[in-house]
C-alpha cells in the first residue's frame, strides 16, 4: 500500500503546486491583505509572469509594470522577480530563511507628474524628473535595514514656471545608528552642499548651504527665499531639525544589517 500512496501523494502535491502557480494572479491578490497606501489596478497573468496596469504606492504611481520570476534564484533557496515598468527596472529577491527582501539593480527615472507631491509638503509643486539608482536596499520584517541609493532631481524647477535650475544629487546611506544624506549640485544654476541625518530616537537634522550667481532671475530668488534664509549677498542657508513622525521611524531599522 505504501508503494502506491507515496507516488499518489506526490502527484497530488505536484498538482496543487501547478494549479497555484498557474492560477490567475488577481485571484491570489484578492485573498491577500494589501498594505495601506498600496493600490493594484489592471492585474493580469499568473505567479510566474504578468503585468499591472497601474501600481500606486502612497505618493508614487508606476504604470505598465511587468513581472517575471527569475528561476536562477531558486538554486540559492530564494525567490526572485525581475520587474520592468515605464521608466525603469529592478530585481526583487525574497529569502525565506531570514525573511529578508533585497532590492538590487534599481534604475528608474520618473516624471514629477507621477509623484503626488504638492505645495502642502514642499511649499511649491516641483517639476522635472527624479532618477533613482541603487544596488542595495534590504528590508527585514517589513523594515528598511540597509540602503545605499542615489537620487537625482533632473531639470529641477517649479510647475507652471519656465524655470530650469539644473540637476541636483542626493546620496542616501546607512551609518552607525542613523541614516545619512548628502546633497550636491551637478554643475547646476545653484551651488549646493548639504548633509543630514535621522537617528533612532527620531531626531533629524538637515543643513544646506546655497550659493547663486549675481544674475539669478528675481523669480528664482523669490522661490528660493520660500525655503531658505538669506545669509548674505547671493548666499542662502537651510537649517531644519526636529523629531520625525513616529510612523516613519516604525518602517526603519537602526540595527547593523
Amino acid at each position: 500500500m505504501k508503494a502506491v500512496w507515496k507516488p499518489a501523494l506526490f502527484f497530488v502535491l505536484l498538482l496543487i503546486i501547478t494549479l497555484l502557480i498557474n492560477m490567475p494572479a488577481r485571484h491570489l491578490v484578492a485573498r491577500l491583505k494589501i498594505p495601506t497606501g498600496v493600490k493594484i489596478s489592471q492585474l493580469q497573468g499568473s505567479l510566474l509572469e504578468g503585468q499591472v496596469g497601474v501600481l500606486t504606492v502612497n505618493q508614487l504611481i508606476i504604470r505598465d509594470l511587468k513581472y517575471a520570476i527569475d528561476s536562477s534564484c531558486l538554486l540559492s533557496a530564494s525567490l526572485c522577480y525581475q520587474l520592468s515598468f515605464s521608466g525603469g527596472s529592478v530585481l526583487i529577491r525574497y529569502i525565506p530563511i531570514s525573511g529578508a527582501v533585497e532590492v538590487s539593480g534599481l534604475d528608474v527615472e520618473l516624471s514629477m507628474s507621477n509623484l503626488n507631491v504638492g505645495a502642502d509638503e514642499l511649499f511649491f509643486k516641483p517639476s522635472g524628473s527624479l532618477y533613482l539608482s541603487s544596488q542595495k536596499l534590504i528590508f527585514v520584517q517589513g523594515k528598511l535595514a540597509d540602503i545605499d541609493a542615489l537620487v537625482v532631481w533632473k531639470e529641477a524647477g517649479i510647475a507652471g514656471e519656465d524655470i530650469n535650475l539644473g540637476d541636483y544629487q542626493l546620496n542616501v546611506t546607512k551609518g552607525v545608528g542613523q541614516y545619512q544624506v548628502n546633497l550636491t549640485d551637478k554643475g547646476a544654476v545653484l551651488n549646493v552642499e548639504g548633509e543630514g541625518a535621522l537617528k533612532a530616537d527620531g531626531s533629524y537634522s538637515l543643513s544646506i548651504n546655497i550659493k547663486s550667481s549675481s544674475g539669478l532671475q528675481a523669480r528664482i530668488k523669490n522661490a528660493l527665499e520660500l525655503i531658505a534664509r538669506k545669509k548674505r549677498l547671493n548666499q542662502y542657508q537651510v537649517r531644519w531639525s526636529g523629531i520625525s513622525d513616529n510612523n516613519l521611524i516604525s518602517y526603519l531599522s537602526f540595527e547593523d544589517p
